[in-house]
C-alpha cells in the first residue's frame, strides 16, 4: 500500500496546528491568566506547552485520516481524496485499467471538468471515456514524478 500526502497540504497544517494556532491561543491565554494572576508569568508557558501538545495531536489525526487528503494506492487500485473544490474527489479505479498518465495544465483538465481553476493535475485515461484527475498543485516535483511513475507502471 502506497499514500501519498501532498507536501504543501502537509506543511501548511503543520503551519496552522503547531505555529499560528498556539500563537493565538497563547496570546489570549496570557492576557486572561496575566489579568487573573497579576503578573506571575507560570501559568502562561505551561498552557502554551498544553496547546502544543494539543495541536500535535490534531494534526497527526488530520494528516493520517484517509478521507482528508491523500491518494492511496492499494490492492490495485487507485483512490483520490485530494478535495479541490470539484466533484472530483472521492474516487477509486482500478490501476490495471489506465490507459494514459500525463501531467497537463489547466485547459486540458477543462475539456472533462469545466470547474476546473487549478494551474496543473494529473490526467488519468482509464478507457471508455473515464476520465478522472489528481490535482497536482499540492504535491512537490518529486511526489508528482512519483504517483506518474507507479501509475505507469503497474
Amino acid at each position: 500500500m502506497k499514500k501519498i500526502i501532498p507536501a504543501k497540504f502537509f506543511w501548511g497544517v503543520t503551519l496552522i496546528f503547531l505555529v499560528l494556532f498556539p500563537i493565538g491561543f497563547y496570546l489570549a491565554s496570557f492576557m486572561v491568566f496575566y489579568l487573573l494572576t497579576l503578573g506571575n508569568s507560570l501559568v502562561p508557558y505551561q498552557t502554551m506547552y498544553v496547546v502544543l501538545i494539543f495541536g500535535g495531536i490534531l494534526e497527526l489525526v488530520y494528516v493520517l485520516h484517509p478521507e482528508l487528503c491523500k491518494i492511496i494506492i492499494k490492492d490495485g487500485a487507485i483512490s483520490n481524496f485530494i478535495f479541490d473544490g470539484t466533484d472530483n474527489d472521492g474516487w477509486r479505479e482500478s490501476i490495471s485499467n489506465i490507459k494514459k498518465v500525463e501531467l497537463v495544465g489547466k485547459s486540458e483538465v477543462q475539456k472533462y471538468y469545466k470547474q476546473f481553476n487549478k494551474s496543473k493535475a494529473i490526467l488519468i485515461d482509464f478507457g471508455n471515456y473515464n476520465v478522472k484527475y489528481i490535482y497536482a498543485g499540492l504535491f512537490s516535483k518529486r511526489q508528482i514524478n512519483q504517483i506518474i511513475n507507479l501509475l505507469k507502471s503497474k
